[in-house]
């Protein structure tokens, strides 16, 4: 009897880690949820800007923004920009375009 006791507190125990981490991987799955919609919101409160733009300050934009443009075979397009990922990243989060 005091096996079974044993066993069924062993499995408990089990259950209750496995649920401490579904939690905390819950958490952190909203977590990055909510920091992507809030990118997705700022990107599309810049897109609105551009959108409103006028042609010529369209052009300035993506000039400023973009590095090169090669277009391949099987017109496969590559786009090299003049920042990084982690720089755009980094400022998204310093300020969004209604700051």
């Amino acid at each position: 009897m005091s096996s079974l006791i044993e066993e069924t507190n062993q499995k408990i125990a089990q259950a209750e880690s496995a649920l401490q981490a579904a939690t905390a991987h819950y958490q952190s799955v909203v977590s990055s949820s909510k920091q992507a919609e809030k990118e997705y919101d700022q990107l599309l409160t810049w897109a609105d800007i551009y959108e409103r733009c006028s042609f010529a300050e369209k052009k300035r934009i993506v000039a400023g923004l973009v590095k090169k443009v090669t277009v391949g075979r099987d017109y496969k397009i590559e786009i090299e920009f003049n920042f990084t990922y982690d720089e755009f990243r980094k400022f998204s989060r310093s300020g969004t375009a209604e700051s």
